[in-house]
């Protein structure tokens, strides 16, 4: 999580956070982390976190993490602040510059307030860091456990970039489509037997789907290339999957 957190810092602002430097997590992420659990529980009913949010007292955690997410926006606009501003006549080198930067040549597709920035700066830290650090962990912990495979993908990356000249352009193309709406048409949607009313969210128990043996041949095992080189042997073309937990 340090380094996830401090490489998004730099990717995102320009800034570090230096998390490895201290060896400690970021105080404003300690109270988010802490949330979690509690929003994943009952993340699987919306109105309720509706009305949990609404709470005095129940999103402290946050508190410390929107502040630093706004006080960084702040620090990037401020004129005395030379080593994190963003610099109107240099190219921008950070997430945040760019937007800033479109902003202000007036692109339709910024921000439109300094609201939007501060919730484009979480996004991006959530989004960036979190997820980051768990697919990570969750990678490294599982190929730990499966020497095979992991010899087996050290084999592969050291076939395919003997160097680290070859590391200068690489191409990114998924093996899987990863789009999908979060909300249903005004129309309504019809699933099979039941019709779904419009403008309703829809969350579904990523974890039992896909585990869910109806579907998924040896659920349970490790299986790195169930979307490439095993995907006909295992008979997964139809099989229901979302690439990014509620994303999809």
């Amino acid at each position: 999580m340090f380094l996830a957190f401090d490489i998004m810092g730099k990717v995102a602002f320009g800034k570090d956070f230096d998390c490895l430097i201290e060896g400690r997590e970021h105080p404003a992420i300690g109270g988010m982390d802490e949330s979690m659990e509690t929003i994943n529980t009952i993340g699987q009913i919306p109105w309720l976190l509706y009305y949990l949010s609404r709470i005095p007292g129940a999103t402290a955690g946050y508190t410390e993490f929107f502040k630093m997410c706004s006080d960084t926006i702040e620090k990037k606009l401020d004129p005395n602040r030379a080593e994190q501003r963003w610099q109107p006549d240099q190219a921008p080198s950070d997430i945040m510059s760019w937007l800033l930067k479109a902003f202000m040549e007036k692109d339709p597709s910024t921000p439109p307030s300094k609201e939007a920035f501060n919730e484009d700066s979480r996004v991006m830290i959530v989004g960036g860091s979190g997820t980051t650090a768990t697919t990570l962990t969750t990678t490294l912990f599982y190929l730990i456990k499966n020497l095979a495979i992991l010899h087996k993908a050290l084999t592969q990356v050291d076939s395919a970039l003997p160097g680290s000249e070859d590391w200068t352009y690489e191409k990114l193309k998924p093996p899987v489509l990863v789009g999908g709406s979060r909300v249903t048409p005004p129309n309504g949607l019809q699933v099979d037997e039941r019709f779904i009313p419009g403008d309703v969210n829809v969350i579904v128990p990523i974890q039992l789907l896909h585990t869910d043996s109806r579907y998924w041949k040896q659920s349970k095992e490790f299986i790195p290339t169930i979307f490439s080189e095993r995907q006909k042997e295992l008979g997964i073309s139809d099989a229901p999957f979302f690439p990014f937990q509620l994303g999809a």
